[in-house]
């Protein structure tokens, strides 16, 4: 791969990672999906930013599915992406690695009282390229520094249990 192909696919390894956090923080199913391959599972692993979620392998429907049952218990997030290193692999151009340090914010608010947490953590991508764009085909995510209020994301998921306190995807 010459200089210039490497540049713009790691542009848009890059723009895949952020659709996938601006797609978390709007709740935007279609978004989301489209950072995946459409009929291969993804093999996630979050146990090391929240260890109530083993990892696992599952479709990006379930995924989908897996993030709106806890996110949607927000009254809002805002993911932030920074320091990414894109490394392509030696043996195949069409598959890159991916390291990024991630700042969450999440917050809830109750009859006028606002609680939130904020999550540092590191995701790591596995990624190919797929049909001309680049996809996820793996995801760990690691926590960088303590929760300072981690029990927000167990009262979040049980808001996401009611439909009166479900924050509703963008499609």
């Amino acid at each position: 791969m010459n200089t210039l192909d490497r540049l713009l696919a790691q542009d848009a390894i890059l723009k895949t990672c952020h659709q996938l956090l601006y797609s978390e923080d709007e709740l935007d199913r279609t978004t989301m999906l489209s950072c995946f391959h459409p009929t291969q599972k993804i093999s996630l692993d979050m146990s090391g930013h929240l260890q109530e979620i083993p990892p696992t392998t599952l479709t990006p429907e379930e995924w989908w599915q897996q993030v709106h049952s806890i996110l949607g218990g927000f009254t809002a997030t805002q993911h932030f992406a920074g320091n990414a290193v894109v490394t392509f692999d030696p043996e195949d151009e069409g598959k890159a690695h991916v390291k990024q340090s991630v700042t969450a914010y999440h917050c809830i608010e109750e009859d006028g009282v606002l609680e939130s947490v904020t999550a540092r953590a590191v995701q790591e991508f596995g990624m190919e390229c797929f049909e001309g764009r680049w996809v996820i085909g793996r995801l760990v995510i690691w926590r960088s520094v303590p929760l300072d209020n981690g029990g927000l994301y167990l009262k979040a998921m049980e808001r996401a249990k009611d439909v009166r306190t479900l924050r509703k995807p963008k499609d």
